[in-house]
């Protein structure tokens, strides 16, 4: 849990209202003294970003990859008759 709102500074004793949400879905809300509130929502979130190299990486692969395979078949046909 990661708190978004503290106002009291120290756990919500003196009836400041406490927030805290887990992983943008289950959202808790202390109202002070013994009065929780829980419940399931649905927050928005931005999305992650991506890794600067995952962007090239898959067409480099397909393209090594697709390299090998011609290799692999030009060494074949290309090969000398026993």
């Amino acid at each position: 849990m990661r708190p978004l709102q503290d106002p009291g500074g120290g756990g919500g004793g003196d009836g400041a209202p406490v927030l805290a949400a887990a992983r943008q879905r289950l959202v808790v809300l202390g109202l002070g003294g013994p009065l929780v509130a829980l419940f399931d929502a649905r927050l928005p979130s931005a999305a992650a970003p991506r890794p600067p190299g995952e962007t090239w990486f898959r067409p480099a692969l397909a393209v090594a990859a697709l390299a090998l395979g011609y290799y692999q078949f030009a060494r074949v046909r290309c090969a000398p008759a026993a």
